[in-house]
């Protein structure tokens, strides 16, 4: 039973890595590179929106690559 159930646990945690690791690259990049690269940290925040665009397609994007 256990191989069983240590199968389905690694199918739900790679799931759910797959996930948020876009989500962890954009906080990764806003809090290390906005200042290097010169854009504004936290721009959705300071332009008072619900919605990053960057952050979308960076999310989709890196999904797109990683279920290659």
């Amino acid at each position: 039973m256990l191989p069983g159930l240590v199968m389905k646990l690694l199918d739900f945690v790679a799931l759910y890595g797959l996930l948020l690791m876009p989500m962890g690259a954009v906080i990764f990049a806003d809090f290390y590179f906005s200042k290097k690269l010169g854009f504004r940290s936290e721009g959705a925040l300071s332009s008072n929106s619900n919605f990053s665009l960057p952050a979308l397609l960076s999310w989709v994007l890196t999904l797109a690559f990683a279920s290659l």
